[in-house]
């Protein structure tokens, strides 16, 4: 009988659910301060099914019917309970148990609340004898108030030290753990211990204890291993070294050195190697440890170091190709303090390798260092510090001291359920994880610190943490970001940003930029304020080189201001303002139209009149004046626009620095010429097709022989969305000069930007502008400016050169370092090609070289994209050396090398956030290029609204639009950087499609291994509007490239676009299984592009000028119809009706713009029509309507698209019903008729 008692009022309501009984052998009061029964109830069959198998071993317990052969201790606090689904306390303690893996099964755990700090409960079990024995047995840790749980072996009443410990907060899911058992004559029995910390967000959980009747061993093929076995891993001692590792418990003897616990148990007797650094050893002794053999591919090695006395000297690791050690791809050095740190490295081997760890001995005997943990995983590390917390927290950490609760993993809604966030930001879903602090389980006041990996120091340049903050609630706090250097994570050295209280409840962006020249660590820390109300949450962690502004702007901390590292981030130096600088803000200042162009450029401040095309600002401000050549009718094809400097006197030369803008699909060329006199001469810097949704920095040198002026040249491409812009245009007297070390185009004759060449070489690269000299051989024109007079280095193969012989390249000294990128553009032409291979070096000593990168043969007149990662553990050198092949028509070329802090992203990798990474639109071969997409814009037609990376409208993917000029069959090709050959274990090419549309074409990947492409993958269907996931196997004996080709269906509807693109090692199916070209059916049909010219119709604005319009003036030649009921009315601003109409035209985007509408309140009626019609339009060639439409209010009935043939109206071929957005929509029809036509469109209300 339950009985349930009214309060003093109404708002007291009590709800059961979930009734049931289960045979048990005894169980607990829940919850702890419910009133118990007097009676016992009756014992009831279990209506829980049995397991199906017996228990392996007598003393193996799931804790499914009973506690089996454990019972509870005498000598602690508060005992053990055996619960099933959750625990009374919420957002700590499991949902399920471990054996069943549902809520119906049982497991053990430690109810903590009301318990004391400290408080302690035991299970104990029975009593063992014998041989060497392994528990094993899986735990449970989530909540942010956990204290420990702890093993012991219990002998003669006597716990003893504990076997195996494990404190704080884990994520929310069952952990493995095992511990060897000793041999012994006499019994002894396992315990294990909860501990409480006297709140109540502390349960502990076990299940699933067993016994094995040997040591605890280790799997050949183990992916984590903590050094418990005696096999150590499979680690062997190197017998050319000065010493051995030693494989122990207790540790060393020494004072003041080497831990006093291992990191996998925690306790004194978990195992793990170190060196031990007292005599015989002398400083400098090494002493390796070597892998066994592994496979050729991409790996990521993560291990625990411990690096502990004053004397501390160095921790190598080596990737050991055949019998060469190498040179270190990851290193430490010096006392870094007394406890246990996260190291990751990524291992891009060329063929099968041994990784060896290092230990060198210091100055002295208090120089011991540890290893353990070592864990293995496919692909590429993730960047040091970078976390979407979607498995676990990376290379963060919660430690168990210096704070007051632990940041947690949370999934969908907090426990609050009133402050934090109901979805994370990686995946936009409550199936996606981030880390916050749960506010309504502390106290106020109460903090708690996440601990970053240690990291390199930032050398010259700035570092930049993005990271995404949910702070909502009217309790919140503060969220503070600190930087620490040394041992103690309590002396922060910097604050680096803070905010404060409610910042609302949705995801928002933080950013700002750092340096350090030491190694560092970063701490993140969170104040709890009201309980309850204030919940802090974080997610999607990245670090990316160079400066950031601190984001937002109200949150407390200095950006950085530094050179930029790249080309993109503008200029380095200082100028003295000229007369030619300009920001368009108040006019063209000394810039003038020419008059020998066909059209001019204008002024305009937010987005041109184009949707796709042109910036949505300017570059000063944001929100001032640009300019620009506007496309649309009635420009042609080819039409040039530009734009002249006043008269520029020649003398030492000038530095002409100006940001660009040229984004679209019809995007042709801005090129920059020195006019002399009336003569245009020969173009300087030239840039062709659409780029990136962004403002791009350019710089020139310009060094005429007479006075000249500078031009800039706009032309326009196909049709209307081609717009380019300029800005903040600046001449300085005075040359360019590079960023020294951290980018060099080569550009300035004599400047060669630190690099030297190498006297123990055959000869040596020349800078050169233009032609190398040879013909058939060598690039035509530069990278930096894609013109003859643009500089790059080149190796000349023609005599005396002979086959073999060396060119090498050396950049200048960088600091140590566990990962700097270095990227370069490379031209290979000719038929005689050699090879160019890249190397990195130790500083100044010419004859150790570790080979990063090659590539041979001739890979046609085109500049390529490559980057390398240089690791090395003193101050190192990149090498570029060019070998030549059998013949003269084999010169080598490099141009526009920049190398930054952190390691590239591994080959072929890309999620376009930051453009195209190593991808390329092609110059020939295909018809038109992919896109960069973002947002609403690109959204507008059938492509995505959201991105994939970051799954929000600021996110970036590549896209491909269908609408006119493009004709059915009309392909665009995206093609990948050469891949190095992935050998026999292969790779798996993964990626995220968006195929949306009516009328969709066809998304098909090839790959190109020397013989032509091979089709892998292949959709030609509408798979909604939504992100899918892709793969496909490649199998490549030699270096490949990769093509995503996307062809134009039968019409406009059917936008195609992709995102996140990674390559892992290994094979894999393809998916999705219908992709497989062997196995699904060939693609359909679609209608060839002509082999013959287009109609030059096809070639100029969707519309001929006669029926183009954009009712900025008048009508155009459309007319109102006279057998309708009433007329379509021009307007601008907001009609007369409220909530129904525009408030702004699509043309301008503001209220000055003109557009037509029709007025539907009185003396209107129902199924009042209003045609509105063209002038005669000749049936050939077939044409497209495009045009934009408003439909938006309560009651609106429908916009109809009719073709006029003879009089006769027909049947609508358009239609458009009831209300949409309240914006304006894209509408596009193809006009196809046997004779000349008229189009009109209708209206009923």
């Amino acid at each position: 009988m339950f009985e349930a008692i009214r309060g003093s009022d109404y708002t007291g309501d009590i709800a059961i659910d979930d009734i049931q009984f289960t045979a048990y052998t005894s169980c607990a009061v829940n919850p702890a301060d419910s009133v118990p029964p007097t009676t016992k109830p009756p014992t009831v069959q279990t209506t829980v099914s049995p397991p199906t198998q017996s228990p392996p071993g007598n003393y193996d317990c799931d804790f499914e019917l009973n506690f089996c052969l454990w019972t509870q201790a005498n000598d602690d606090q508060f005992d053990w309970r055996r619960g099933r689904g959750v625990t009374t306390s919420p957002a700590t303690g499991p949902l399920t148990d471990h054996t069943l893996e549902t809520n119906l099964g049982y497991y053990v755990y430690i109810e903590v609340t009301p318990q004391n700090d400290q408080d302690k409960a035991r299970l104990e079990g029975p009593p063992f004898s014998g041989g060497e024995k392994c528990l094993r047995f899986w735990h449970h840790m989530y909540g942010q108030h956990i204290d420990s749980l702890n093993v012991y072996i219990k002998n003669g009443g006597n716990l003893g030290q504990a076997r195996w410990t494990k404190s704080g907060g884990q994520i929310d899911d069952w952990f493995y753990g095992e511990v060897s058992l000793p041999v012994s004559s006499s019994n002894y029995q396992v315990v294990f211990e909860g501990v409480a910390n006297g709140r109540d967000r502390g349960d502990i959980a076990l299940d699933d204890i067993s016994f094995i009747e040997e040591p605890c061993k280790l799997p050949t093929d183990w992916t984590t291993c903590g050094f418990e076995s005696s096999d150590i891993c499979g680690f062997a001692q190197d017998g050319t070294d000065d010493f051995d590792w030693h494989h122990v418990s207790k540790g060393t003897d020494s004072i003041g050195t080497g831990p006093d616990f291992d990191h996998t148990y925690g306790t004194a007797f978990g195992m793990y190697v170190y060196i031990e650094t007292s005599s015989p050893r002398r400083p400098s002794d090494k002493s390796r440890l070597v892998s066994t053999q592994r496979s050729r591919a991409t790996e990521c090695w993560q291990f625990w170091f411990h690096m502990y006395g004053s004397n501390a000297g160095t921790l190598n690791v080596y990737v050991k190709d055949s019998s060469t050690l190498g040179f270190p791809v990851w290193m430490r050095s010096g006392d870094q303090g007394n406890q246990w740190f996260i190291a990751q490295v990524t291992v891009s081997p060329l063929a099968a390798y041994q990784l060896v760890f290092e230990g060198v001995v210091g100055v002295s005997f208090d120089s011991d260092i540890a290893l353990d943990d070592l864990t293995v995983t496919q692909g590429a590390c993730p960047q040091a510090g970078e976390c979407n917390f979607e498995n676990g927290f990376c290379t963060w950490t919660n430690l168990a001291q210096n704070d007051d609760f632990d940041w947690l993993i949370g999934q969908g809604k907090t426990p609050s359920g009133f402050s934090g966030p109901s979805t994370d930001h990686t995946l936009g879903t409550d199936a996606g994880t981030y880390v916050f602090l749960d506010s309504s389980a502390n106290q106020q006041n109460d903090v708690g610190v996440l601990y970053s990996i240690q990291f390199d120091p930032t050398s010259s340049s700035s570092r930049c943490m993005n990271f995404w903050y949910h702070m909502y609630g009217s309790g919140v706090a503060s969220l503070s970001i600190g930087l620490y250097v040394g041992p103690d994570p309590t002396a922060i050295t910097r604050s680096l940003w803070i905010l404060s209280g409610d910042q609302g409840n949705q995801w928002q962006f933080g950013a700002f930029s750092f340096k350090s020249s030491v190694t560092y660590k970063l701490a993140i820390t969170a104040i709890q304020g009201t309980v309850g109300v204030g919940d802090i949450a974080l997610d999607d962690i990245t670090f990316s080189s160079g400066v950031c502004s601190i984001s937002p702007s109200n949150a407390i901390g200095a950006p950085v201001t530094a050179a930029p590292s790249s080309a993109l981030a503008g200029p380095t130096t200082p100028y003295v303002p000229s007369a030619w600088d300009c920001t368009f803000d108040q006019g063209f200042c000394t810039w003038t139209q020419a008059t020998d162009d066909q059209f001019d450029w204008m002024r305009a401040t937010g987005p041109t009149g184009t949707d796709l095309t042109g910036p949505h600002g300017d570059h000063t401000s944001g929100s001032g004046w640009y300019s620009y050549i506007e496309t649309s009718s009635p420009r042609m094809p080819n039409d040039a626009a530009r734009l002249e400097s006043s008269i520029i006197l020649a003398d030492d030369g000038h530095c002409l620095r100006f940001w660009y803008h040229m984004y679209g699909t019809h995007v042709k060329i801005l090129n920059v010429y020195t006019k002399i006199g009336v003569s245009l001469g020969d173009v300087v810097w030239v840039r062709e097709g659409t780029n990136l949704n962004k403002w791009i920095y350019a710089e020139i040198n310009l060094k005429p022989l007479s006075d000249f002026r500078i031009v800039f040249e706009g032309v326009r491409g196909t049709d209307n969305r081609g717009d380019i812009a300029i800005d903040d245009v600046t001449v300085k007297v005075g040359i360019c000069l590079p960023p020294q070390g951290e980018y060099c185009d080569f550009e300035l004759a004599g400047h060669d930007c630190g690099f030297t060449q190498d006297t123990a070489d055959d000869f040596n690269w020349r800078q050169i502008a233009g032609t190398s000299g040879t013909s058939g051989t060598g690039p035509s024109v530069d990278h930096t400016l894609g013109t003859k007079y643009g500089g790059y280095y080149f190796t000349d193969a023609s005599a005396p050169r002979k086959a073999g012989d060396k060119a090498r390249l050396i950049s200048e000294t960088r600091q140590a370092s566990t990962g700097s990128c270095a990227e370069f553009y490379y031209n290979m032409n000719g038929i005689d090609m050699g090879t160019l291979n890249v190397y990195v070096q130790p500083s100044g000593i010419t004859g150790q070289k570790q080979l990063l990168w090659t590539l041979s043969g001739d890979q046609g007149d085109v500049w390529h994209t490559a980057q390398v990662t240089a690791t090395y553990s003193s101050n190192f050198q990149i090498v570029w050396e060019g070998v030549i092949g059998t013949g003269s028509k084999g010169d080598i070329a490099i141009d526009d090398i920049s190398v930054r802090d952190g390691a590239c992203s591994p080959p072929g990798d890309c999620n376009f956030e930051n453009g195209l990474c190593t991808w390329m639109n092609t110059a020939n071969g295909d018809d038109f290029d992919w896109l960069s997409g973002q947002g609403v814009d690109a959204g507008k037609l059938t492509g995505p609204i959201d991105d994939h990376t970051r799954g929000d409208d600021q996110g970036y993917y590549m896209f491909i639009e269908m609408s006119n000029p493009r004709i059915p069959g009309d392909k665009a090709w995206l093609v990948s950087q050469n891949l190095q050959s992935p050998g026999v274990s292969g790779k798996c090419m993964e990626f995220w499609f968006h195929l949306y549309g009516s009328n969709m074409g066809t998304l098909s990947v090839y790959v190109d291994a020397g013989s032509g492409k091979v089709l892998l993958w292949q959709l030609y269907s509408d798979f909604g509007n939504s992100w899918v996931s892709a793969q496909l196997p490649i199998t490549s004996l030699n270096t490949f490239v990769v093509y995503f080709e996307a062809v134009r269906g039968s019409n406009h509807l059917g936008d195609m676009a992709i995102d996140d693109i990674t390559f892992a090692t290994g094979s894999c199916s393809v998916q999705p299984p219908s992709a497989d070209p062997n196995v699904g059916p060939t693609a359909p049909p679609v209608t060839a592009r002509p082999t013959t010219a287009r109609p030059i119709v096809t070639l100029t604005t969707p519309i001929p000028t006669q029926w183009n319009c954009n009712f900025e003036f008048d009508l155009c030649s459309w007319s109102q119809a006279t057998d309708d009921e009433f007329d379509w009315t021009r307007a601008q601003g907001p009609t007369s009706t409220t909530s129904s109409g525009p408030i702004n035209d699509h043309t301008k985007g503001t209220s000055a713009g003109y557009y037509m509408y029709t007025e539907a309140s009185s003396p209107r009626l129902p199924g009042d029509k209003a045609r509105f019609t063209s002038a005669d339009i000749p049936s050939s060639p077939i044409k497209c309507v495009d045009f934009w439409f408003h439909m938006y209010g309560s009651n609106i009935d429908s916009l109809n698209l009719y073709v006029q043939t003879g009089g006769n109206l027909g049947s609508a071929q358009w239609s458009r019903q009831g209300t949409r957005s309240n914006s304006w929509i894209y509408g596009q029809y193809e006009l196809v008729s046997t004779s000349t036509s008229k189009v009109g469109t209708v209206i009923f209300l």
